[in-house]
């Protein structure tokens, strides 16, 4: 499981969702970390398929959609190793679909906070995007706050699944929503643990 609640505080009912990815980024030296400039000539349009996880408190569908859309020309932040890498989303479809999530006993499921969507992303070069379960988790970077900091207030983050490859053209502004294959975006978030 890539996902779990955190528990913030001992004997504390406060929880953070936390990318099991993220764990070495609470005990790493914040100094230490390369947190990149973004940098937009250095980057380029996908249309990515994955869900918004919403932290723990959030249950309001319509607020918790709210949150995806503030996303929207804003800097994402995402860790991997040691450095922070920044995404910019350009625009995002939520889908209107409640995802179902396996119990711990396995045997039954329920309905998930999460939101399954489409979005344009604008993604650093060289950076490797996913293709099974595991999925590129990047959280809205707050500029008033360290990243730890901003890790532990943040409403949400975005579970980045799958890309969507099938056209030899490249994704625009213009074509990004005729792309979309609904079905697949469903898949894709279900996947996403």
């Amino acid at each position: 499981m890539q996902y779990a609640f955190m528990e913030l505080y001992e004997d504390s009912d406060e929880c953070c969702l936390m990318d099991a990815g993220e764990l070495d980024l609470l005990r790493i030296d914040i100094e230490e970390l390369d947190e990149q400039v973004p940098n937009e000539d250095t980057m380029a349009l996908k249309l990515l398929y994955g869900c918004y996880k919403p932290q723990s408190g959030y249950e309001d569908p319509g607020e918790i959609k709210q949150d995806m859309t503030r996303a929207v020309n804003r800097w994402l932040a995402h860790f991997s190793g040691d450095s922070i890498q920044y995404f910019g989303i350009k625009a995002i479809e939520p889908l209107d679909v409640r995802l179902m999530k396996p119990c711990a006993d396995g045997q039954s499921s329920h309905a998930s906070r999460d939101i399954p969507f489409s979005a344009l992303v604008k993604v650093p070069n060289g950076v490797a995007l996913p293709s099974g379960k595991r999925a590129l988790s990047a959280f809205i970077r707050l500029v008033d706050c360290d990243v730890v900091t901003n890790l532990l207030v943040r409403p949400g983050l975005f579970a980045f699944g799958a890309e969507e490859r099938r056209y030899s053209t490249p994704v625009t502004e213009e074509n990004w929503r005729e792309r979309i294959d609904y079905q697949r975006a469903l898949r894709v978030a279900q996947k996403i643990m």
